[in-house]
C-alpha cells in the first residue's frame, strides 16, 4: 500500500505543479508505452528536490512515476525565464543521475527503478519542465510509516544490515577514471567530466589530478563565517586561516606526493544519499534505496558484509584512511563547515602514501 504524504509539500512544490503541462506528460508516457492510455494515480508528492506523481496505465494497472525538479516560487511561466533557471549545471546533474541509475541497474543487483524516458532540456519540451519517467516502486518512506521512533531494535538492525549489503554492492560498481557518469549517444553510459565545482573538468586518470582540479575551483560554502565572525578570538582566527588556506595547502600536498592510479577502479559516490530516499514495504524491508548511514555499528555491518571481499576492493578500507578523510574535509569545505583542515594535512604530509587503497 502506498502511504505517501508529501513531507516537503510547500509553495515551491505547488508552483512546480502549476508550471507543469500534465496533459502533455500523459501523452509522452502513452507514446513511450506503445500507445497505452494512462491517468494520474493520486496527487503529487514533494521531496527535498523533486515532485513526483504516479501514473497508472488503464489496461493492467502498471504504475510509472514522473519526477520533476522543484522550481523557485518566484519563477514565472515565461519560457525564457525557465531556460535561465535551468542552467547547464542543473541539466548536467540530472543527466548524470539518470546515467548512474542505468549503470547500477546494469552492473549490480542494487534495487533501482527502471528509467523509461526523460527530457532534460527545456527547448522543445512540451511538458515545460525537465522530467524523467521511471518504474514506480511500491513502497513508503519511513516518515510515511510513522517515523524512526516506531522501529524496535531488531528492525533497526535489519535495516542497517540491508543498507550495508547494498552499499557494498554499490562499491563494486567501479569505473576506470575519476569523473561523472554521463549519458552517451543512443542511451549508452560514459565517463564524463566532473560537475561545476570542478569546472566541468575531467575525467581524471589519477587522484592527484582530481584533487588539484578541486583545489583550483573550490569555494567555501559559508562566506558569512569568513566575513562576520568576531576577530577577538584566537581560536576563530586560527579556524579561518585553516579554511582559507585549505585549497592551496591541499594543492601543495598533492604536488609533493606521487600517488599511482587505483588499479581496482574508483567507486561511484552519490552526494544525495539521505534517509528520506529509502523506500520500505510494510514489513520494513527495503524495496529501493538511495541512502547512507553513519555510526560504529554500521561500519561493523559493512565489515561483516565484506568478509570474503579481496583486499583492495573493500569499502571499509576507506574508513579512517587519510585520503578518505581528505575527501570528507572537501565535503565539509563545500558545505561551509569550518573544521581544522590543517591538522589533517599535517598528518598527510608526515606519512608516506603511495596508493589510494
Amino acid at each position: 500500500m502506498v502511504r505517501w504524504q508529501g513531507r516537503h509539500n510547500d509553495e515551491r512544490s505547488a508552483h512546480t505543479f502549476q508550471l507543469t503541462d500534465w496533459t502533455a506528460l500523459l501523452q509522452e508516457a502513452q507514446i513511450l508505452n506503445g500507445g497505452r492510455a494512462c491517468n494520474f494515480d493520486g496527487p503529487y508528492h514533494a521531496g527535498g528536490r523533486h515532485i513526483v506523481r504516479r501514473l497508472e496505465f488503464i489496461d493492467g494497472g502498471e504504475l510509472w512515476l514522473v519526477r520533476i525538479p522543484i522550481v523557485p516560487a518566484s519563477l514565472t511561466p515565461d519560457p525564457s525565464e525557465i531556460v535561465k533557471w535551468w542552467t547547464a549545471e542543473r541539466q548536467f546533474t540530472m543527466e548524470s543521475e539518470i546515467a548512474t541509475m542505468k549503470y547500477y541497474a546494469e552492473s549490480t543487483n542494487v534495487p533501482v527503478p527502471t528509467i523509461f524516458g526523460h527530457r532534460t532540456s527545456i527547448h522543445g519540451n512540451t511538458v515545460k519542465l525537465p522530467y524523467m519517467l521511471m518504474q514506480c516502486i511500491r513502497g513508503n518512506m519511513l516518515f510515511d510509516l510513522g517515523g524512526p521512533g516506531i522501529l524496535n531494535d531488531e528492525q533497526k538492525s535489519g535495516i542497517r544490515k540491508s543498507i550495508a549489503s547494498i552499499q557494498c554492492q554499490m562499491a563494486t560498481a567501479k569505473i576506470s577514471k575519476l569523473g561523472s557518469l554521463v549519458l552517451g549517444p543512443n542511451g549508452t553510459v560514459d565517463i564524463g567530466p566532473l560537475p561545476a565545482a570542478f569546472g566541468f573538468e575531467g575525467p581524471f586518470s589519477s587522484a592527484v589530478d582530481y584533487f588539484l582540479s578541486w583545489a583550483a575551483h573550490a569555494e567555501f560554502g559559508n562566506q558569512k563565517f569568513l566575513r562576520d565572525q568576531p576577530e577577538d578570538n584566537e581560536g576563530l582566527r586560527s579556524l579561518k586561516r585553516a579554511v582559507i588556506s585549505f585549497p592551496s595547502r591541499l594543492k601543495s600536498a598533492m604536488e609533493s606526493r606521487k600517488i599511482v592510479a587505483c588499479e581496482n577502479g574508483y567507486p561511484i559516490v552519490h552526494r544525495d544519499f539521505l534517509p528520506h530516499n529509502i523506500l520500505f514495504d510494510d514489513a520494513y524491508n527495503i524495496v529501493v534505496t538511495d541512502t547512507d548511514e553513519e555510526g560504529r555499528q554500521y561500519i561493523e555491518d559493512i565489515m561483516n558484509e565484506e568478509k570474503d571481499t579481496p583486499q583492495g576492493r573493500k569499502l571499509s578500507q576507506t574508513f579512517g584512511s587519510i585520503l578518505g578523510d581528505i575527501g570528507l574535509c572537501m565535503t565539509h569545505f563545500e558545505e561551509g563547515r569550518a573544521v581544522s583542515f590543517g591538522d589533517l594535512l599535517d598528518r598527510y604530509e608526515s606519512e608516506s602514501i603511495y596508493t589510494l587503497l
